[in-house]
C-alpha cells in the first residue's frame, strides 16, 4: 500500500507591529487559536486523531517557555496524549517542522 502526505488546510496568525495591539498577547496563546481555529473549520476531524503538535520556532524561549508544543496543545485544547515537540532550525524552523511531519506520516510512525 502506497502512503502520500498531505497539507489539507491551513491557517497563519496575524502580524503585529513593534507595541502594536498584540504586544500583550504571548506567542502560545496565538498559536492555539490558530489550531482551534483549524479544528473548528475541519470539525469532521476529531480532536483524538491528533497525534504530534510540531512548532517551528527559532528561538523558544521567554514566559512561553523551551517546550511551548506541549503549552499550546494544551491551550488548543487537544488531548493531551498528543505528542509535541518544538523545531528550531531558525528561518527554516517552521518548512522543517512540515518535513518532519511530512517525514513521519511516510514512514508510518503516525496514521494519516
Amino acid at each position: 500500500m502506497s502512503i502520500e502526505s498531505f497539507i489539507i488546510d491551513g491557517a497563519r496568525s496575524p502580524i503585529g507591529t513593534k507595541n502594536g495591539q498584540m504586544v500583550g498577547v504571548r506567542s502560545d496563546d496565538l498559536a492555539a487559536q490558530v489550531i482551534q481555529g483549524l479544528m473548528q473549520r475541519n470539525a469532521n476531524i476529531p480532536a483524538e486523531v491528533v497525534e504530534d503538535v510540531v512548532v517551528g520556532c527559532a528561538f523558544p524561549e521567554g514566559p512561553q517557555g523551551m517546550l511551548m508544543a506541549r503549552s499550546i496543545s494544551v491551550l488548543a485544547d487537544l488531548p493531551i496524549e498528543s505528542g509535541a515537540k518544538v523545531v528550531n532550525r531558525f528561518c527554516g524552523s517552521s518548512m522543517d517542522s512540515v518535513h518532519q511531519l511530512s517525514q513521519a506520516v511516510l514512514s508510518g510512525d503516525i496514521d494519516a
